[in-house]
């Protein structure tokens, strides 16, 4: 009986993994601040404080996470011109909506 129940709950817990996977997303960003580091692997990356408007029901508000690009998922040129950007300015991008340390973020796929 153990054995069919722990069966059971591996089945539920695989076939939950794919429920869970994210969709990519077309946001319009406003540039908080921007910083350019590189990783323990000696690879760059450029994180973008970003603020977005969000609205729940009747209520608009402003929030602010963190966009992440990648030298392993951008080119080069798009990693400049992460790091070119200035606090106010706005640009599109196509992101993969996660969660790092509890925090809700964005890494970017793809900017314009």
């Amino acid at each position: 009986m153990y054995k069919v129940f722990a069966l059971i709950i591996a089945v539920l817990l695989i076939a939950g993994i794919g429920v869970a996977t994210a969709a990519d997303l077309e946001k319009e960003l406003t540039v908080k601040s921007v910083v350019v580091a590189t990783d323990s692997n000696g690879s760059p990356y450029v994180r973008v404080i970003v603020e977005e408007t969000r609205k729940k029901g009747s209520i608009e508000y402003k929030r602010s996470l963190a966009a992440m690009g990648f030298a392993s998922q951008l080119s080069q040129g798009d990693l400049d011109k992460l790091s070119s950007l200035q606090p106010g300015d706005t640009f599109k991008a196509v992101v993969e909506a996660g969660e790092y340390r509890g925090r809700e973020n964005y890494t970017i796929l793809a900017i314009q």
